[in-house]
């Protein structure tokens, strides 16, 4: 999902990111930081129908 291999061990790497967001957080938060889940998110103001309905 982020785009890259997490290492296997139950610690958070906080050098890539805080602990994961909830759902919610990630559709507030992908608008602003698309390079967050690791792909170029379109230059629209439409919402990714694939990825999740919109709120």
């Amino acid at each position: 999902l982020l785009g890259f291999n997490a290492p296997a061990t139950s610690e958070p790497s906080s050098f890539e990111f805080p602990p994961p967001p909830t759902d919610e957080e990630l559709r507030l938060a992908l608008p602003e930081t698309p390079m967050l889940l690791g792909f170029n998110a379109p230059a629209t103001s439409e919402p990714s129908s694939f990825e999740f309905p919109p709120p």
